[in-house]
């Protein structure tokens, strides 16, 4: 299961975090409210433990935030304080528990347990299907008596199904739950793998068939062995001579898909089938959204409905269409996953509809399946020859025809998924994001908003990976994807094109926001330490890890490009310039220094030297910001006053400078006029003296030191 936890005491949250995942659980850390909030906003958990005293959103706002969205996930505040009145605005504010940080670690572990199984409406702690046992206040797992040795991540999957016994689980959903947001992304390979070993654990112990695929949709436990017993069952298949035998009993939807089998005629199927859906809907209730679109292109309208109704309470949706004279029409309007086609009908003939259908360069890639009722070899070889996929013989069996569109549907999502992802990093390819892309050129035109389009760039991985091999660039190109996708939103384009380049789209985002954010990530990325103890090319054990960068090009629509193409040829212009200067990201407005007759500075900074003012130093100079600093308040009036040799668009100025202080030097400025033809912003680490500068002409103020981030925009609104 999946814990969030917000802290900003380091120190407890890595110890409660190491202690829970060596319990199974899944733990993400944030170290304040707002990245906390990111968090939620990028999965979904089972539990959130949040400190009530934390930078930038305080835990008590945090919780109303959350309930306020609707989220009903279960809330353990945590604080130093255990006054009364501080648990009662806490619980008041939608927390399920209060606990006060002096409790023994062992202690807080077992609330935690039991908050997730209240979450899991668990009256007791020990989790049980049929003979299968799940234990998760001792993390133990067994079959009858036999005692199950599981990875962690087997028993997280494991306990997943059991809290959630009735659901079936997507590949997706078992992806976001089972894996934080701190790991490497897994493929959908790492999941298979995952599911067989553990399905081998299970076989060894008598229980083979206890986790069950529902094909196109997911996994879920095997009813069957909730029950834990076995039957063996012959099934008449249509009006034909052969038997299926089965070695376990049927799913409760498969007793109903069987019983229909045995009717006689179609018209029976049908009736049968109407008369079970509701029992059938009670058993696995179907996804509120469809699932696929599939189109039935048959003249008889009785098996068009029968397909219908088989079909729609697994959560497809399904076009009939009995006059094959507007398959065209139709075809643009529905855009189907997968086309089922009759092989007889009148006019015309479903073998060639689908020859003309592969020649169509828009169609072609559609997954077709036949309908036939004659079962000879020249029939079933015309099929394949035309490009039909796979057929199914009429009377339409129940459980064949669905085995085999869902079959069908997976392996076109397979197909597509890896025409249309990056096998490194997961994210989209250029064929996918272009067309993304181009969705919100469309809507920023037909809105009249901003859309900003970066290119960015891996630093140095030709020379990465010439000297210390593939690995170690392939490990930062994922660490970059994985950043991208972190900090961004949710509903930004994050793809990566070729090699180190990675193009992203924000939609009602200015080039100077673009700009921002990516300088942002870069400071996080920049501090990731990458070891190389462990490349096929190390060869010197005392310099083990290294660190790396990216560079960015940001434009935006429509000011630097009117389509993908030309915001893209100038975005790539921009990131050149980008790596000549040194500044890593830049937007189209960046223009070299001016240096004739004065040079023009973006910004000067009137700060003693401090560690705050490197950083604002390092913020502007990685923005490409020209600018200049002077530490003391007498170079000051030597370069701008008594001697102009410099010149600034905005004057950053500290109250607090030396030799000079920052309230003479304002007067200063003001009485030759500085104020007049520049732009001058306080910085204040005092309070007192703020309306005195506003008086003399400062144009706002800045309480610092403060948050880099904070202070850049800020800085960038006053530039505007």
């Amino acid at each position: 299961m999946r814990i969030l936890l917000v802290d900003d005491d380091e120190i407890f949250s890595e110890l409660l975090k190491a202690n829970l995942v060596e319990q199974n659980y899944v733990v993400d850390i944030a170290f304040d409210g707002i990245e906390g909030w990111d968090y939620i906003e990028a999965a979904n958990y089972d539990l959130i433990v949040l400190d009530v005293m934390l930078p930038k959103l305080d835990g008590i706002s945090f919780c109303r935030k959350l309930r306020a969205k609707g989220l009903q996930v279960p809330v353990m505040l945590l604080t130093a304080r255990g006054i009364s009145d501080d648990k009662i605005v806490g619980l008041d504010a939608g927390a399920d528990d209060y606990a006060v940080k002096s409790i023994p670690l062992p202690e807080l572990e077992a609330r935690i347990r039991a908050l997730l199984r209240r979450k899991a409406n668990t009256a007791t702690p020990v989790l049980m299907w049929g003979d299968l046992q799940l234990d998760p206040s001792k993390c133990e797992v067994r079959y009858g008596e036999i005692l199950l040795s599981l990875t962690a991540k087997e028993y997280g999957l494991l306990e997943l199904f059991m809290q959630n016994s009735q659901k079936i689980h997507s590949q997706t959903s078992i992806l976001n739950k089972l894996w934080s947001l701190e790991d490497e992304p897994p493929s959908s390979e790492t999941l298979r793998a995952l599911i067989k070993r553990l399905r081998q654990k299970l076989k060894s112990v008598g229980a083979s068939d206890l986790i069950e695929t529902v094909y196109g949709m997911g996994y879920r436990l095997n009813p069957v062995f909730q029950k834990a017993h076995k039957s063996k069952i012959n099934i008449p298949i249509s009006n034909s001579t052969n038997t299926l035998t089965a070695e376990s009993s049927p799913t409760p939807r498969n007793d109903v898909l069987h019983s229909l089998v045995q009717s006689a005629t179609q018209s029976n199927i049908l009736n049968t089938y109407n008369n079970h859906n509701q029992s059938l809907n009670q058993n696995i209730k179907p996804p509120k959204q469809p699932e696929a679109k599939v189109m039935v292109v048959d003249d008889d309208k009785l098996v068009s409905r029968l397909v219908r109704t088989l079909l729609e309470p697994w959560g497809l949706q399904v076009t009939i269409l009995n006059d094959p004279q507007r398959l065209w029409e139709e075809l643009d309007a529905v855009v189907p996953d997968l086309l089922v086609l009759d092989v007889q009908m009148p006019d015309t003939n479903g073998i060639e509809l689908c020859q003309i259908i592969r020649n169509n360069p828009k169609w072609a890639w559609l997954p077709i399946l036949f309908l036939t009722g004659q079962r000879d070899a020249e029939t079933i070889q015309n099929v394949f020859a035309a490009g039909g996929d796979d057929y199914v013989s009429k009377p339409v069996v129940a459980p064949e025809l669905i085995t085999r569109i869902f079959n069908r549907l997976e392996r076109a999502r397979l197909l597509r998924e890896q025409a249309e992802i990056d096998t490194l990093t997961g994210l989209p390819n250029r064929h996918r994001s272009s067309q993304d892309i181009d969705k919100f050129i469309h809507l920023a035109s037909q809105y009249q908003q901003p859309f900003c389009l970066a290119v960015v760039t891996l630093d140095k991985l030709s020379q990465i990976n010439r000297d210390y091999g593939h690995r170690l660039g392939d490990q930062m190109l994922r660490k970059l994807a994985h950043i991208l996708r972190q900090e961004l939103r949710s509903e930004d384009v994050v793809s990566r094109w070729n090699g180190a380049e990675f193009i992203i789209g924000m939609y009602g985002t200015n080039r100077g926001e673009g700009t921002d954010w990516l300088a942002e990530i870069l400071e996080l990325f920049r501090q990731i330490k990458f070891s190389t103890s462990d490349t096929e090319n190390n060869q010197n054990d005392n310099q083990n890890q290294i660190f790396n960068t990216f560079s960015a090009g940001v434009v935006q629509y429509p000011e630097d490009g009117k389509n993908i193409q030309s915001l893209y040829k100038q975005a790539v212009s921009v990131l050149e310039q980008a790596k000549i200067s040194g500044c890593r990201v830049l937007s189209a407005t960046w223009q070299p220094l001016k240096t004739h007759p004065l040079p023009v500075f973006d910004v000067i900074l009137l700060h003693r030297d401090s560690e705050f003012a490197h950083k604002i130093m390092g913020a502007l100079e990685i923005r490409g910001y020209h600018t200049h600093w002077i530490q003391d308040g007498q170079r000051a009036i030597s370069v701008i006053v008594n001697n102009p040799s410099i010149y600034g668009k905005i004057i950053l100025l500290e109250d607090n400078l030396p030799i000079v202080n920052g309230l003479d030097l304002l007067k200063e400025f003001k009485r030759c006029k500085v104020t007049q033809r520049t732009k001058l912003l306080w910085l204040a680490t005092q309070s007192n003296h703020v309306e005195i500068a506003l008086d003399l002409g400062c144009l706002d103020y800045i309480n610092v030191p403060c948050n880099v981030d904070a202070f850049m925009h800020r800085l960038r609104q006053s530039l505007l």
